[in-house]
C-alpha cells in the first residue's frame, strides 16, 4: 500500500512540474514577454478590386442594420473575451472631411485597406452576414475570417449559424446566429498569434534598378566586392529576426528577398512598427550603394516592400 501510494504521490510532482514548464514556455515565448493578445478590428468583407472610398462604405454601412449589428456584436464578443479592439465604424466616421480621406483616393491599393493598415490593428477579422431563405423558413449565416493585417494569412475561420424560425427579421436572426461564437475560434487566434510573436512576421521585398540606370546587382559592392545579393544574405543573418532571411531570384535589374521582422520589440514589449522593415532595407543600402545612385521611389503595402534604385542626378 505505501509503494502504491509513493507512486501516486510522485507521479502527481511530475505531472505538475511538467504543467509549469509548459506554462513557462508559454508565457515567455516570442519576444521575451508573456504572451499577448492582438489588437483586433472586425470589418466587413471588403472586395479588394474595387476602388471604394471610405465615406461609400460608411454609408452602405449605415444602410445596412444586419451588418452594422454584426459588426458591433462580433467587436463586443472580443472586448468580453479580454482583447484590445479598434473601433472600425469610428476610423471610418473619423475620415469625414479630413485631408487623409482624400489621401486615400487613387492609392495604388484600395484605400480602405490603406486605411485600416494606418490603424496599427493586429488582425482583420472579416465579417460576412447571409440570409438562407427555405421556403417559408429563414437562417442567418455569419462567417468569421480573421486575418493577420500584414500578410493576410488567415488565423482562423468558421461559420455561425441561427436555426431556421418562419421570420423575415435578419437583424434578429444574424444576433441568434452571433449567439453560438464559440471559445474554439479565440483559441485558434491565440494559438496563431502566439506562433506569429515567436517566429518573427514574414515581410517579402523586390528591389528594381530603374530602366536607365546602368547599375547591376551583379557588380561589386562595398569593401568586399561581393554581388548585392551576397552582402544582402549576410546583412539578414546579422540583422533579420532569428537571422531568418534570404535573397530568393537575382537578375541584373532584379532581386526579390523575404525576411523575418519582430512583432514586438524585444527590450520594451512595445509593437514593432511596419516602417522598421523599410528601414532595414534603407539603412543596408545606404551602406553599401556607391555615391552614383541612389534610393529612388519605394512602396510598402502590408508586409510587401517595393524599392527602385537609380542614378544620382543631383552630383
Amino acid at each position: 500500500m505505501r509503494k502504491i501510494l509513493s507512486s501516486v504521490i510522485c507521479f502527481a510532482v511530475m505531472a505538475m512540474l511538467a504543467a509549469g514548464a509548459m506554462a513557462q514556455g508559454y508565457e515567455t515565448r516570442g519576444s521575451g514577454h508573456q504572451a499577448k493578445l492582438p489588437n483586433i478590428m472586425v470589418v466587413p468583407y471588403i472586395n479588394e478590386q474595387m476602388d471604394t472610398s471610405p465615406s461609400d462604405l460608411r454609408t452602405f454601412i449605415d444602410n445596412n442594420p444586419m451588418l452594422q449589428l454584426a459588426l458591433s456584436k462580433v467587436k463586443e464578443s472580443f472586448s468580453l473575451n479580454g482583447y484590445p479592439t479598434v473601433d472600425f465604424i469610428g476610423l471610418l466616421r473619423s475620415q469625414r472631411n479630413s485631408s487623409m480621406a482624400q489621401a486615400y483616393r487613387g492609392a495604388a491599393s484600395n484605400p480602405i485597406i490603406k486605411m485600416m493598415q494606418s490603424s496599427k490593428a493586429d488582425i482583420f477579422v472579416y465579417i460576412t452576414p447571409r440570409i438562407i431563405k427555405n421556403g417559408a423558413t429563414s437562417q442567418a449565416i455569419v462567417m468569421l475570417d480573421a486575418q493577420d493585417a500584414y500578410t493576410r494569412e488567415s488565423f482562423a475561420n468558421a461559420n455561425f449559424s441561427s436555426d431556421q424560425f418562419e421570420t423575415s427579421d435578419s437583424v434578429r436572426l444574424v444576433n441568434m446566429a452571433l449567439d453560438n461564437i464559440s471559445r474554439n475560434f479565440f483559441g485558434q487566434i491565440e494559438e496563431r498569434f502566439a506562433d506569429l510573436v515567436a517566429s518573427g512576421r514574414t515581410i517579402v521585398a523586390r528591389m528594381y534598378v530603374k530602366e536607365g540606370c546602368e547599375m547591376s546587382f551583379y557588380d561589386g559592392f562595398g569593401a568586399t566586392g561581393d554581388d548585392l545579393g551576397t552582402l544582402l544574405n549576410y546583412y539578414f543573418a546579422e540583422n533579420a529576426y532569428h537571422g531568418t532571411g534570404e535573397v530568393t531570384a537575382i537578375e541584373d535589374y532584379y532581386m526579390d528577398m523575404s525576411f523575418k521582422i519582430p512583432v514586438y520589440e524585444e527590450q520594451t514589449g512595445r509593437p514593432v512598427p511596419m516602417t522598421y522593415a523599410m528601414s532595414m532595407l534603407r539603412k543596408f543600402l545606404r551602406g553599401v550603394l556607391p555615391s552614383d545612385y541612389k534610393i529612388g521611389k519605394t512602396d510598402t503595402n502590408g508586409a510587401q516592400i517595393d524599392i527602385y534604385i537609380e542614378d544620382n542626378v543631383e552630383l
